[in-house]
Formats: C-alpha cells, sequence, structure tokens
C-alpha cells in the first residue's frame, strides 16, 4: 500500500498572541526570502508550500512554521486536487459574471510557491477584484468611550398641537368600556299558555 501524500499550503494565518512583523521575518528567514517574496507569502493567497510530501516532512514544516509562529495548511493530495476541481466548476459557473478590472499587483500576480513558481492556482481561489492585502490602505478608525453618544447632533422634535379640552379622567376602578350595555329583551308572552293537570 503507498504512502498517503499530502500538499502543504500557507494563507498568511499567524498563530494567536503572535506579533505579525515578528512573524514575517522568522518565515523570510526560514525560506531565505527577500522581502517582496515574504509580503507576497503574506497577501492573504493560498500560496503552495510543497506538494507530494509525506507525513515525515509535513511534520517538519508545521513545526517549522509553529516555532515562526504561523500557521501552514495541509491537505491529502487527492483533497487538494478535489478542492481543485470544484473550484475550477464554481469559476466556470460564475465566468458570465462581469469582473471589474484592477491593474496588476505589485511583484506579480500573487500566485507564486515560495520557490518563486508560477503555482497552478485557479481562479475561483484568486481575488475576483485583483487586489492584493498589502495594497489595502489600513482602517484608521478608533472606538468611542463606553456610554458615548452614538448621535453627535440631536434634534428635538417640534411640540404636538393636540386639542384636549374635551377630554376628563375616570374616577379609579371605573370600566374602561364605554359604550352602552345592550338593551335588556323583552319577556316572552305567555298569555296563551296553560298548565294541564296531571290527575
Amino acid at each position: 500500500m503507498s504512502e498517503e501524500l499530502f500538499e502543504i499550503a500557507f494563507c498568511g494565518e499567524i498563530a494567536e498572541g503572535a506579533e505579525l512583523e515578528t512573524v514575517k521575518l522568522r518565515v523570510g528567514q526560514m525560506f531565505k526570502a527577500d522581502a517582496e517574496r515574504v509580503q507576497k507569502l503574506f497577501s492573504g493567497q493560498r500560496v503552495i508550500i510543497k506538494r507530494q510530501a509525506d507525513a515525515g516532512m509535513v511534520a517538519k514544516y508545521r513545526a517549522a512554521f509553529e516555532r515562526a509562529g504561523a500557521v501552514c495548511e495541509v491537505m491529502t493530495q487527492s483533497e487538494a486536487e478535489a478542492a481543485r476541481a470544484a473550484a475550477e466548476v464554481a469559476a466556470n459557473a460564475t465566468a458570465d459574471i462581469p469582473v471589474v478590472k484592477q491593474p496588476p499587483p505589485i511583484g506579480g500576480s500573487g500566485g507564486e510557491d515560495a520557490a518563486g513558481n508560477q503555482a497552478d492556482l485557479p481562479p475561483a481561489l484568486q481575488s475576483r477584484l485583483r487586489v492584493r492585502a498589502d495594497r489595502i490602505p489600513p482602517l484608521e478608525a478608533d472606538l468611542a468611550p463606553v456610554g458615548s453618544p452614538v448621535q453627535h447632533r440631536i434634534v428635538e422634535p417640534p411640540p404636538f398641537d393636540i386639542d384636549i379640552e374635551g377630554l376628563v379622567l375616570a374616577p379609579v376602578g371605573a370600566p374602561l368600556i364605554t359604550s352602552p350595555e345592550p338593551p335588556t329583551p323583552p319577556w316572552p308572552d305567555t298569555s296563551g299558555l296553560e298548565l294541564l293537570d296531571n290527575e
């Protein structure tokens, strides 16, 4: 029985509590990559690190990524091929949907593996707008202190002009239903009736 093989990939995920810049530095040292190559590894795209890897190689890569503070993705070779096939089917199903074209990302397509070779990533695994994460400007926002007003300018509504001159308050215990009670029905006419003697 042949040994099961795996595919190792990296999507830029870091371990909980790790500092991004420190992880980038360690991953760059691990792959002996320059700053541009490291930026591609952390662009948010799925970058294939190793194909046809055995269990021993998977363990080594996982340990190396853990030491660097990063998290790698491991799939069996059959799972990876099935995912690529499903992604291609989804891409073909949505091929008629117009896509807004953006200028190519700096430094290439972002679909290269750690060795610098072009990875055969299907279109469904790439950004639809071709925008890399490192080109998105940072969100400059902060949270207001607890209890701060959410609405900056409060506009008081105009007073209601309602005529209540003809209204009175009912006494305590008065019934809330003010409609008149229905009239009592008349007693039936029994003048033509008589009782028979049972004897």
